[in-house]
């Protein structure tokens, strides 16, 4: 069987599309290797870390700053009576 036009382009889109499937695989595999996306993601892991326990300590330091100016505020208007 001789093959046709037909015949002759769906081979070469059928290997087209394995080379185009193996390329992307090796472009997956390359980026595996890479190290340097690791490395930045752990920064921004370490990153988020740092900015976890900021906030933590922020919101306690408020809390303890108006608990404090609360007190004085109240020792202030018990000391100077009504009026």
């Amino acid at each position: 069987m001789v093959p046709t036009g037909h015949d002759r382009r769906d081979r070469q889109m059928r290997s087209s599309g394995v080379i185009i499937v193996i390329k992307r695989q090796q472009k997956f595999l390359a980026m595996l290797a890479d190290r340097r996306g690791i490395t930045a993601m752990e920064y921004a892991v370490v990153a988020g870390a740092i900015l976890a326990v900021a906030l933590v300590a922020f919101k306690a330091l408020g809390i303890s700053l108006a608990t404090t100016i609360g007190a004085v505020s109240l020792s202030r208007s018990l000391s100077t009576g009504p009026g």
